[in-house]
């Protein structure tokens, strides 16, 4: 079917729509929850992604940065492998899980706050 709307044609089709233009890259967010679905639209679009950040690591210290007790291992293994074998860039969305206070604490001394950043980096 193919309708004008205002100027714009509209194609109505059962075809999966094409992947951007390389040229125009794509950044992703992927919560734990949904990598199920996530692994295999990753794998057809990885060719226009510049960026994957995945939502499944928390701040539980100072110096420890864990995966969240909800999120799939086999999943969240398969995914950054996934993305590591496309040349995408991964940049972890990291939830503070602290007690109220905690993290203010230790990104206002200058000491904690190099070693929280240095636990982020590696």
């Amino acid at each position: 079917m193919i309708a004008i709307i205002g100027g714009a044609i509209y194609v109505a089709s059962n075809e999966e729509p094409p992947p951007p233009k390389p040229d125009i890259p794509l950044d992703a967010w992927v919560p734990y929850w949904a990598l199920d679905a996530s692994l295999p639209e990753f794998g057809q679009r990885a060719g226009s992604m510049r960026e994957v950040s995945p939502f499944w690591f928390n701040a539980a210290g100072v110096d420890e940065i864990v995966v969240d007790p909800n999120a799939s291992a086999e999943l969240t293994q398969a995914f950054i492998e996934q993305a590591e074998g496309a040349d995408v860039d991964v940049v972890p969305s990291i939830i503070d899980t602290l007690p109220a206070g905690e993290m203010a604490a230790i990104l206002a001394d200058p000491v904690t706050r190099t070693q929280h950043v240095e636990t982020i980096r590696t």
